[in-house]
């Protein structure tokens, strides 16, 4: 066991406090943007892209967020994938290509995203 100062006891709390805060942030950001996307597009999914500064915040508490966005979507596909761009200006999973349509993607621009996916459900 390590020493804890009391200092350390103190903040604990309000770290987690912090920590909780930004998940529900991120998640009540998400949602309008879901729901308008649903409701003046043709759109079946959303891609949430996580940007750079933000990504040690969402790889230590990306099962958090995507909980958070369950509760809200319980029937959407969501998940935390990597995209890329394709010549079409369109963004693929390239985990989920065929090599036919692998070739017109850059791997070069893949970002991290969150998808939120309602193109198919009960």
């Amino acid at each position: 066991m390590l020493p804890v100062t009391c200092n350390t006891l103190r903040t604990l709390r309000s770290d987690e406090e912090r920590r909780l805060f930004k998940i529900d942030s991120i998640v009540k950001s998400i949602y309008p943007i879901v729901l308008h996307t649903a409701k003046y597009t043709s759109d079946k999914s959303y891609n949430h892209e996580i940007k750079f500064a933000d990504r040690v915040f969402y790889t230590a508490n990306m099962a958090a967020v995507i909980a958070g966005l369950k509760e809200l979507f319980p029937d959407a596909y969501i998940a935390h994938t990597l995209l890329s761009p394709g010549d079409d200006g369109k963004l693929y999973d390239v985990a989920r290509l065929n090599d036919a349509t692998l070739r017109r993607v850059s791997k070069a621009n893949e970002n991290t995203y969150i998808v939120i996916d309602w193109s198919s459900g009960p």
